[in-house]
């Protein structure tokens, strides 16, 4: 307040220049940096120790797709419940009939040379039974980012159904001209069952079906098993790949259309 009066009591511009100089610009910069320490506290880090993400890209839509029993579910409810490090004990997750939708905000992704980038993921989750699976196609918006697909290894006598109703959503991508820069990603759930099958066949036999509709270079396929103590670790790196791709990493389908 000294200052402000002194400025004031100095003749035209002159005084004008010293209130700006020495009140006008402290202020702000003070201002902005309490407005930091208010918003994210004194050290700007998570709680878990983690510097804060330097930039937020906005929202990416993602179509996670699979039979029913697959484990989309369970992907989504460790999704929606970060502080739980697993499945809650006795939590019974009865596979969707119809559809879901979750918004997961702040998702780290990695994706170029600054690695403190975050996206917000619209993560739409659609029933696996065989009366809604006709309808999957409706769900692929045309700015969808990423399809991921789950499958579970341990089931093999549905795999080929499985594959099958993955090359039907394709197909109906196609025809619809849906998709354009949208990115796969396969998911191999239980595979450390006994009698699983390898997530390497699970992918041959999911190429082999749609291959006349999308191409299959560069589409990948994670193991994931959300079952047990350590459901959270395997939950929380599927999330973040699917935010990589999402915000571009790997090629984009190369549809046959």
């Amino acid at each position: 307040r000294a200052v402000a009066r002194f400025c004031g009591r100095l003749p035209g511009t002159t005084g004008l220049a010293g209130y700006v100089v020495c009140c006008v610009l402290p202020c702000r910069c003070c201002w902005k940096g309490l407005e930091k320490t208010l918003r994210f506290g004194k050290d700007s880090k998570h709680e878990d120790g983690e510097p804060l993400v330097k930039c937020n890209v906005g929202t990416r839509k993602v179509l996670v797709l699979g039979l029913d029993g697959s484990g989309k579910s369970s992907w989504l409810w460790l999704c929606d419940h970060p502080e739980d490090s697993s499945l809650r004990s006795g939590e019974l997750l009865q596979p969707t009939s119809g559809v879901q939708r979750l918004t997961r905000k702040h998702v780290r992704s990695s994706v170029g040379e600054e690695t403190n980038v975050s996206v917000d993921l619209e993560l739409t989750e659609v029933g696996g039974g065989e009366q809604i699976r006709p309808f999957w196609g409706h769900y692929v918006a045309q700015d969808l980012a990423v399809l991921v697909f789950f499958a579970d290894a341990s089931d093999s006598d549905r795999l080929e159904e499985a594959a099958e109703a993955l090359a039907e959503v394709c197909r109906a991508v196609v025809a619809q001209a849906k998709a354009p820069s949208a990115r796969l990603l396969l998911v191999a759930m239980n595979t450390f069952a006994v009698g699983a099958e390898p997530s390497s066949d699970i992918h041959e036999v999911m190429r082999r079906a749609a291959e006349d509709v999308v191409a299959f270079d560069g589409v990948r396929i994670l193991e994931a098993d959300l079952v047990g103590a350590a459901g959270r670790e395997p939950a929380d790196a599927l999330l973040s790949h699917v935010a990589d791709l999402a915000l571009g990493a790997g090629p984009p389908l190369r549809w046959r259309r």
